[in-house]
């Protein structure tokens, strides 16, 4: 059975900065596959409270006063209010907000996998999850608080620097080249391998078998960071050693 397999990233809305052509428009398979399960009868606090530092802690308790008034001024300066307002959240979480902020990346944001998603809904299309939000918050919670702390004051040191990863990643993506932007993405975390291991190459290895699973039964569109889909353990060469013909469609 045909599959369509599309690696996404958030779309840049800034004039003279646009990605390419969204592919909303020829979208029309039986099944639509996502990273993230979706349920609509979920409560959303259970949610929220997954982003939220365990047992009463902020992150304040993970930086000293000095470490915090930097990551402070950085929140500010990219979300418009105090990091007093959201110390609750995890760090991890925290270096998300900032760093696809539209202040800080100059450009306004929307995410290719929540238009896909409305698609599939207004064409009444099953949408089914290649994973939970559970099993993605844990692989987060792998980190522990006190290095995402450390990573978050370390970014607010040199946001720039951060800025420029992320464009460098932007610009791999536009040019449609997943293996660039797998080895930035591998680069840039070559601290924390094991991390690595466990947010990129773990759950590729655990959606083939699903993604198997659904080619067999109906044609089939999914939509997976486009960080899963090069290297040697992406999703890409996965399925191609399962004996799939991968190729790329401009659309």
């Amino acid at each position: 059975m045909p599959g369509g397999t599309l690696g996404n990233h958030w779309q840049n809305r800034s004039r003279g900065n646009s990605t390419r052509a969204s592919p909303v428009a020829t979208f029309s398979p039986a099944w639509f596959f996502t990273t993230t399960s979706i349920n609509t009868q979920r409560d959303f606090s259970v949610d929220c409270l997954a982003l939220m530092i365990p047992d009463g802690k902020t992150i304040k308790d993970f930086l000293t006063a000095e470490q915090f008034a930097k990551v402070d001024e950085m929140v500010k300066n990219a979300l418009g209010y105090s990091a007093e307002n959201i110390k609750m959240v995890k760090p991890a979480m925290l270096t998300v907000l900032v760093l696809t902020s539209p202040k800080t990346i100059g450009c306004t944001t929307t995410a290719y996998d929540l238009s896909l998603m409305q698609n599939a809904v207004a064409k009444q299309k099953p949408i089914i999850g290649l994973e939970t939000v559970e099993s993605q918050t844990q692989v987060i919670d792998s980190m522990p608080l006190e290095k995402q702390a450390k990573d978050l004051y370390k970014m607010a040191t040199d946001v720039q620097k951060s800025v420029n990863d992320l464009k460098k990643l932007m610009a791999a993506y536009k040019a449609r080249d997943p293996d660039q932007l797998q080895e930035l993405s591998t680069n840039q975390l070559k601290e924390d391998k094991e991390f690595m291991t466990r947010l990129i190459d773990d759950r590729n290895a655990a959606w083939i078998p699903k993604l198997e699973t659904a080619f067999k039964d109906k044609p089939t569109f999914v939509a997976v960071g486009a960080g899963h889909l090069g290297g040697k353990k992406g999703v890409i060469k996965l399925l191609r050693a399962k004996g799939y013909d991968v190729i790329a469609v401009k659309l």
